[in-house]
């Protein structure tokens, strides 16, 4: 069994004995096992749908591949403009930290010979970045600043040097990216790239507050639903981001589904339950993505003890 799916099992199924049973059950080709007797001691949860191994990456993920990015955005990217082809050679990208690490540009300037901007907003990195700009004789424009909406500038603000429709914009603050992408009006870059919240299952429309000090960003679908609006159609997703191409340009890449459901196969499933007693449950999140906190459902819940009495009132 690869260990793929041997990494899914373990954190949909975290009692051992249940997930020894599963494995059996999927490499004896009987598919996944619809009904398990539960524990005496706990209740039995599952997913009801189809072996994880049914599931693949789809769309342009076949492309992924990593020289400085960090979920094989610099492959995808690649394909992309090796079918639409690149006009300006021209790419924003904000935060960018020392212009390499986790960069979704920085193959494009150092391999492919284009310019750049690139904004970070922690003045410590800044000499790491311009030292990283002249790696690449100054096709870099290194600039220090933070991009918001309220207490920081727009992101229009920086782009006076930036042509009308660059090639790329790549969008990586850990919280703003919905409205900072919903402010830009100044160009149209013909494919975004931009940080989603992985951790907010695809059905649910999340948008954090307008606010340079909270730190939640965007579901998925909040901001697939931001690039229709604005004219983009989503081409690939990847561990931390979105992928859109301009409507104008996206029927060369013949994608024939770019739904979410089609293109993100791990998307995450966690669900919150109670029992008649009041006992909360949860399902699909066995730890936090940032910081790797394990979630405990006895720190969820609101009564002490848990017993039904007279089909109506908790004791």
């Amino acid at each position: 069994m690869n260990k793929t799916l041997a990494n899914i099992l373990a954190a949909i199924i975290p009692n051992k004995q249940h997930r020894k049973k599963v494995r059996s059950h999927l490499v004896a080709g009987r598919g996944w096992p619809r009904t398990i007797t539960p524990p005496d001691k706990k209740p039995y949860i599952a997913w009801k749908s189809e072996s994880p191994e049914e599931s693949v990456r789809k769309g342009l993920f076949s492309f992924a591949k990593d020289y400085f990015s960090q979920y094989g955005e610099d492959g995808i990217l690649e394909h992309i403009f090796s079918v639409i082809g690149a006009r300006s050679k021209y790419a924003v990208e904000f935060g960018a930290w020392d212009g390499k690490y986790c960069s979704n540009i920085f193959n494009l300037v150092r391999n492919h010979g284009w310019q750049a901007l690139m904004i970070e907003g922690n003045s410590r990195k800044m000499a790491a970045l311009r030292k990283t700009a002249q790696e690449v004789d100054g096709r870099i424009e290194a600039v220090n600043g933070c991009v918001g909406i309220k207490k920081y500038p727009l992101l229009d603000t920086y782009l006076g040097n930036c042509p009308k429709e660059p090639d790329i914009l790549s969008i990586d603050v850990d919280g703003l990216e919905y409205h900072i992408w919903e402010s830009l009006q100044t160009c149209k870059p013909r494919v975004v790239v931009v940080e989603f919240n992985p951790s907010i299952p695809s059905d649910i429309i999340f948008i954090q507050a307008k606010n340079e000090s909270v730190f939640e960003g965007a579901s998925a679908t909040a901001l697939v639903d931001l690039g229709l609006k604005k004219g983009y159609s989503l081409a690939a997703i990847t561990g931390g981001n979105l992928v859109f191409v301009d409507d104008a340009e996206f029927a060369k890449l013949g994608i024939e589904d770019n739904s979410l459901e089609n293109l993100w196969f791990d998307a995450p499933r966690s669900r919150i339950f109670h029992t008649y007693s009041g006992k909360i449950y949860t399902w699909g999140m066995p730890h936090l993505l940032w910081g790797g906190a394990e979630i405990e459902p006895d720190a969820l819940q609101f009564y002490s003890s848990f017993q039904w009495k007279d089909g109506n009132e908790l004791v």
